[in-house]
């Protein structure tokens, strides 16, 4: 009885605690879909329990597949965990840090799982990237086994391995076509991590190898992080050495080390045009800024940005959306923008 009295208190904590959630939200049921904090998306894949049957706001991400406890995650969403105590020098995502490199020997970091393969149609164009360009970079059309109806599924994907120095440390796949059903399914699924440790979050850079590559043909050393892969498309398209980080939050040392031994010593932060690009550009220079020269693009705040349109609100992205208006992002940003990056940078 005083469990479930409990229970009815936490439940009732965690309901309060999302009506104060700034970011894109969705209630199905039981759940709350919510955009992950743990890897970059514009489509909420998240879910946050606030029914009566389980754990109130047990966290689950069906696109990365993170999960944890309410006092875990509420920090990273901004808002208020149940039992609060002092801050711990790692959360549980973390703690594979300290397990050492060992466990990388032991185990390949990711789920296995069973693909078909099929070869990218050449000269076409996925999501305004000629394919070509998608092929130079290993992308291969795959059907997905499913483990729970023991047959291939019917979804088309594109297959992209995340490479570091020649190895492959993990994967994503991306939708073939952009979902436009009710479902908003996430344009992106990360392959899951395994052994104790989250991949992404060790090697999450990609396209890592083709990226440092084009900066060591210009004679550079600056690299632009920004937020979503088809972000970094573009910009490599214009000869411009980007990589995507799989969400700000998922930032790690090994990954600034990566880059350091790759002889970058300078970050351009060119993230989405919006609240959450905002929020996450402070972060990023906050963690990076002791390792690297660092300069923040912001797109909110550039001459002609639909941002600007909406600042004076008090939730600029939502009044935007509501609104129909798209803000920038580094894919669909005025061409003026990108061509004044290469030439101030590279």
């Amino acid at each position: 009885m005083q469990d479930s009295i409990q229970q009815m208190k936490q439940l009732d904590f965690v309901k309060s605690q999302l009506t104060r959630y700034s970011g894109e939200r969705k209630e199905t049921g039981d759940r709350v879909m919510i955009l992950c904090p743990f890897h970059s998306e514009k489509t909420p894949s998240a879910s946050i329990n606030v029914g009566h049957q389980y754990r109130p706001g047990q966290f689950f991400c069906f696109a990365c597949g993170a999960k944890s406890s309410w006092d875990e995650v509420a920090p990273k969403l901004g808002l208020e965990p149940y039992k609060p105590g002092p801050p711990k020098d790692q959360s549980s995502l973390d703690l594979f840090m300290q397990r050492g490199m060992e466990r990388l020997i032991e185990n390949d970091g990711f789920e296995h799982s069973k693909f078909r393969f099929f070869d990218l149609p050449k000269n076409k164009m996925w999501r305004g990237i000629p394919t070509s360009f998608l092929c130079d970079l290993n992308g291969r059309l795959c059907y997905k086994w499913s483990s729970n109806y023991e047959k291939w599924g019917q979804t088309k994907f594109i297959h992209f391995p995340v490479v570091i120095n020649k190895e492959t440390h993990g994967y994503f796949l991306a939708r073939l076509k952009k979902d436009t059903s009710d479902k908003q399914l996430p344009s992106y699924l990360l392959a899951k991590s395994t052994g104790g440790f989250n991949w992404s979050k060790l090697y999450g850079l990609w396209p890592f190898d083709y990226a440092i590559e084009l900066m060591h043909s210009l004679k550079k050393k600056t690299i632009v992080l920004v937020e979503g892969q088809r972000d970094a498309l573009r910009l490599l398209l214009n000869d411009i050495p980007a990589m995507c980080v799989f969400g700000t939050q998922s930032w790690s040392q090994n990954k600034g080390n990566l880059l350091e031994i790759a002889e970058v010593n300078r970050l351009i932060l060119l993230f989405d045009g919006d609240c959450a690009g905002k929020l996450a550009t402070s972060r990023m220079i906050s963690v990076t800024e002791a390792q690297f020269k660092v300069t923040p693009l912001e797109l909110w705040s550039m001459k002609g940005s639909p941002y600007r349109r909406f600042s004076r609100f008090e939730e600029p992205s939502k009044r935007a959306k509501k609104e129909g208006v798209n803000l920038w992002d580094p894919f669909n940003m005025p061409q003026c923008i990108v061509n004044k990056i290469k030439i101030d940078y590279f």
